[in-house]
């Protein structure tokens, strides 16, 4: 199926060197052009920043209605990341109101007060955890509360939110099998529980749109796993990796103290390098020229966000974390229709911990670590943090909103 300018090469996206480092593969891969054929999975993949943005806002042609993962069970889930419009758009619409900015915006002084409570806490100590201790509790602390499962159900959900990422793996991948499994006990315990949702929380919204015969009852169920599956280890993945990148780069944490409108910048930056989401794939619904390669009708394709936001092509010295580049470039949450429906929720998360952070911690070090292997996700299972405590502390900033040019920067999302 390959195309006479595409080359082939034999890497594989779930071995053990690419679940540790993919980056130097990924730089090689971008060498080698702006689509490449991967043999172990069969499969084109995008690796440049040019083709990746192509391909997400060409969701005419490149569809995810037949699934985003490599194989055909994960794409049996109804979630609205695996549909096209016009279902996409009316899942979206209605599962999407907790997770809108002006919805979003409310959660801010909950969250600060979680932030400074736990920051306070945290600088008392030597060292601590900053994925389980500090990474966790924010997303932890709100989005298991606000999406309203029984108790069983919400001490699980880290679990779950793992193994539903490494679903979307090969089929024949033993971290694949595993997933499917336990994305398998998720659905079943969701349909022992869906009359035992916390009222007012975001399962039971769902299932009063079910109800109210809007949505049938198994595509509302679906709907839930949006909020189950993407909410947490992603932004989880990005707080810690902002812990090591600033750790690494005193410099840039001296300036965010500095000058709090980077903000905004500071949480992309973090994104482009932790690259919490390393690739979802495509289906190819019509023969379509993409970076020199035809790729025709019914093939799949891997489209690589870790990948294309180190392109250099796009990013001026890639690798190096600066956190003054122009927000919003960066590709880590997606883009076009199918962009990450929780990106407001994300930054938010982000921002608030990294301005009270700043407010309390004068520098960030960082000892062992160890990796969350992962199909699809990147970052750390455990990591090890000093934080040097700041003294005669400045009163805690205003609440209100940065903007960026005048555009409020939980709002801003790039739609092609």
């Amino acid at each position: 199926m390959t195309s006479q300018l595409v080359t082939s090469l034999d890497v594989d996206l779930h071995s053990h060197e690419m679940l540790v480092d993919p980056y130097p593969t990924y730089a090689r891969m971008r060498e080698a052009g702006g689509v490449v054929w991967l043999e172990p999975h069969r499969m084109f993949a995008v690796p440049r920043y040019a083709e990746v943005a192509a391909v997400l806002t060409d969701w005419r042609s490149f569809i995810c209605g037949e699934g985003v993962g490599m194989n055909d069970a994960v794409a049996q889930v109804p979630t609205s990341l695996q549909t096209d419009p016009p279902d996409h758009d009316r899942h979206r619409l209605i599962e999407s109101k907790p997770l809108l900015p002006n919805a979003v915006r409310e959660l801010e002084p909950e969250l600060r007060e979680l932030a400074t409570a736990t920051v306070a806490e945290l600088c008392t100590r030597d060292r601590f955890d900053g994925v389980t201790d500090l990474a966790q509790v924010l997303p932890l602390g709100i989005v298991a509360k606000r999406v309203g499962f029984p108790p069983e159900g919400r001490e699980r959900m880290m679990e779950w939110a793992a193994a539903g990422f490494d679903s979307f793996g090969m089929i024949d991948n033993p971290r694949t099998q595993q997933g499917l499994a336990k994305m398998q006990d998720a659905a079943q315990y969701l349909h022992s529980v869906c009359d035992k949702f916390e009222p007012g929380g975001w399962a039971d919204r769902l299932m009063r749109v079910a109800d109210s015969g809007e949505l049938d009852h198994q595509t509302c169920l679906g709907l839930i796993s949006d909020y189950l599956y993407p909410s947490l280890d992603t932004t989880i993945h990005a707080i810690s990796a902002g812990l090591k990148l600033f750790a690494d780069h005193p410099d840039q944490w001296d300036l965010l103290r500095s000058d709090r409108s980077l903000l905004p910048g500071a949480v992309s930056e973090v994104i482009r390098l932790g690259a919490p989401i390393q690739w979802f794939t495509r289906k190819v619904a019509r023969t379509q020229a993409v970076g020199g390669a035809v790729l025709p009708e019914g093939s799949r394709v891997i489209v690589l966000y870790a990948s294309a936001n180190r392109d250099e092509r796009q990013f001026p010295d890639p690798e190096r974390f600066d956190i003054t580049r122009p927000p919003y470039e960066q590709v880590g949450f997606g883009r076009g229709k199918h962009a990450c429906m929780g990106m407001p929720l994300a930054r938010l998360e982000m921002h608030v911990l990294f301005d009270v952070m700043a407010d309390a911690v004068t520098r960030i070090e960082t000892g062992r670590s160890e990796l969350a292997l992962n199909n699809v996700l990147h970052g750390f299972s455990h990591l090890e943090v000093i934080f040097r405590a700041a003294t005669g502390l400045r009163d805690p900033i205003s609440s209100t909103t940065p903007t960026l040019n005048g555009t409020d920067w939980a709002a801003t999302e790039i739609e092609e």
